[in-house]
């Protein structure tokens, strides 16, 4: 078997120590439940080629309860892309409220719940940051 080259050996490593260090998650399914609260949002299946360390992207199938998570973090960005301090202290009020309950993941692999940092959404697509 071919040994692996040293650009190879050089990320598995730095995988490594993200992993014990904490910054980054075992991931042992590529699909989640995700909440907010105790209200369940909908299934999110990972789309690997869209993530960019330490986003994570998916593709959610949501259930009722995600409309207002949507409509709220979609006033987040319209109001992140105003200019005035005032559409920005707003928009950080506003991502407070959303994030509030706390939003969470249930790998669907191991069963372990996982909390979210950040967390954005553009029609059916999510993107998070580990907690």
């Amino acid at each position: 078997m071919p040994r692996p080259g040293p650009v190879r050996f050089a990320l598995d490593i730095i995988e490594d120590i993200l992993l014990r260090i904490g910054l980054k998650k075992k991931q042992s399914s590529p699909d989640y439940d995700m909440f907010r609260g105790e209200d369940y949002l909908g299934r999110v299946a990972i789309v690997p080629e869209k993530c960019n360390f330490p986003w994570v992207v998916g593709v959610i199938d949501p259930t009722e309860a995600f409309v207002a998570v949507r409509e709220l973090s979609q006033r987040v960005l319209e109001l992140e892309r105003g200019e005035r301090k005032v559409d920005l202290d707003k928009a950080y009020e506003l991502f407070l409220q959303l994030m509030e309950p706390g939003i969470w993941v249930k790998d669907l692999g191991s069963g372990e719940r996982l909390d979210l940092h950040c967390l954005n959404v553009e029609g059916n697509e999510v993107s998070w940051r580990w907690a």
